[in-house]
């Protein structure tokens, strides 16, 4: 600890003269370079949690980034194409449920212990901050314009997707709708954290309101807005549910019932890691410091879901496959470019369907998702 104070007071030193220093735990570099304009100011509480529960891989936490939440280092700048071994990228969106236990860098350890291409990201989640916040700011412009990312991930602020749906349609799809066509239009894919509901309910807005009732609302919320936008989710609440359900004493929040343990911390990064990999998180052996029977559980129980609910993704470097000629061939007609973008992926001016929130990887389940029309709806399921 005493190791971690002199590391933090040497941040402080180098941000007040400009200097930048970055901690940088085993050599991995995960974080970007902060672009011009985003490096004002100094972080406080973004150190709270960071060192707890990395006794496995992780010598030291990050560094604080600045005060308006944006976590910084390097990474491969834009370039015209990624090739073969080059770094996944993403930038998360969102507010301190991305930066609680630092969960984009739990991703990164489930990179390198599954021997895959390192994960690289970006953090712009000022504490509370929801997505008008973000559009309002437009500091993503400047992330996006400085580097190449295969993911963004937006975050809302935690109650807002269980609101009404005539408010959602006001307040939260407006500006998800902005940031959607800023990341399409530098090349990234738009990803939804469906974060989990609170302890109790949202009893502020929904009197007699109940965990079970909020999660639904939650996962309605971003359902609807993926539809819309053709964006892959990323179900944490999901499987936040399914843990909770099936092992309730496994402690996911903290004690204010709001932000995650983490051992929540890890649940997410277990589904984060499926999604932007495309790969099975239960083989991975990191436990992150967690009983190793119930981290072998939680990644399980991912994997389970990803199968049922088919949100495992497609790595950033694996092509999209042609349709046009197995589609002519199923007899399906093609969509005109305005109905591709209102449902579909619209990718080099052709239509690829997007329905289960991740690229098919066959013409079979290209058409059989095509045929469906829309993604399965994201409620609790029980294992069979």
């Amino acid at each position: 600890m005493t190791h971690l104070r002199r590391l933090l007071s040497l941040f402080v030193l180098g941000a007040i003269v400009g200097i930048g220093v970055v901690v940088v735990p085993l050599g991995l570099r995960p974080l970007l370079e902060p672009p011009e304009g985003l490096t004002e100011g100094l972080t406080e509480g973004l150190t709270e949690g960071l060192t707890e529960g990395f006794t496995e891989g992780l010598t030291e936490a990050p560094a604080p980034g600045p005060s308006n939440g944006s976590v910084l280092g390097d990474a491969v700048r834009r370039a015209p194409a990624r090739a073969n071994g080059a770094a996944v990228t993403a930038l998360f969106v969102g507010n301190s449920h991305v930066r609680a236990n630092w969960l984009p860098e739990i991703v990164t350890r489930f990179a390198h212990t599954d021997g895959q291409r390192p994960f690289r990201y970006a953090i712009e989640a000022p504490g509370a901050s929801n997505l008008a916040d973000h559009a309002g700011r437009k500091r993503y412009k400047t992330w996006l314009a400085s580097y190449r990312f295969d993911f963004v991930v937006l975050q809302e602020q935690s109650t807002r997707p269980s609101y009404e749906a005539h408010w959602r349609e006001r307040q939260m799809k407006p500006p998800a709708r902005i940031l959607d066509r800023a990341i399409r239009a530098h090349g990234a894919r738009t990803v939804l954290f469906v974060t989990w509901a609170r302890r109790h309910g949202d009893t502020r807005n929904h009197p007699g309101d109940s965990y079970q009732r909020m999660q639904s609302r939650v996962e309605r919320g971003y359902q609807e807005l993926a539809d819309e936008l053709g964006a892959a989710l990323a179900p944490v609440g999901l499987v936040w549910r399914t843990v909770h359900e099936e092992r309730p004493e496994v402690e996911l929040w903290h004690g204010n019932g709001i932000s995650p343990t983490k051992t929540g911390s890890y649940l997410a990064a277990c589904v984060f890691y499926s999604v932007f990999y495309g790969r099975r998180v239960g083989p991975v052996a990191y436990d992150m410091g967690l009983d190793r029977q119930l981290a072998r559980y939680l990644r399980a129980t991912v994997d389970w879901l990803a199968d049922e609910y088919g949100f495992r993704g497609t790595p950033p470097t694996q092509e999209v496959p042609s349709v046009s000629e197995g589609l002519r061939v199923a007899g399906i007609e093609l969509p005109s470019v305005e109905g591709c973008r209102a449902r579909y992926r619209l990718l080099d001016g052709v239509c690829y369907h997007n329905a289960l929130g991740q690229d098919a990887t066959t013409q079979e389940q290209l058409i059989g998702a095509y045929k469906r029309g829309m993604r399965p709806p994201l409620v609790s399921a029980h294992r069979r």
